[in-house]
């Protein structure tokens, strides 16, 4: 399996640019919060890929009944979208 990343990189949105304080104290954040829809959240590090994280506590851990997994698969789809959409392509 080939380690490098073929997702490409893409211009960072407005939400995720660094001030100009953090650049003058060389002190960016390593992510950006973006968007948050249903059970992702939306992460860029300045000229990297924009990628959906879970949040709310949903790990490899965690059980779910079968509605729960209808809505964790409906939120995993609408981020495959949204990331395409905004320029994320694997």
């Amino acid at each position: 399996m080939n380690a490098t990343s073929t997702v490409p990189t893409v211009p960072c949105p407005t939400w995720c640019v660094a001030t100009p304080e953090e650049h003058a104290t060389n002190t960016p954040p390593l992510h950006r919060s973006g968007p948050v829809e249903g059970m992702f959240e939306y992460w860029q590090s300045e000229g990297e890929p924009i990628t959906a994280t879970l949040r709310g506590g949903v790990d490899d851990s965690t059980d779910m009944i079968a509605a729960e997994l209808h809505t964790l698969a409906a939120d995993a789809f609408a981020a495959a979208e949204w990331l395409e959409k905004n320029g994320t392509k694997a």
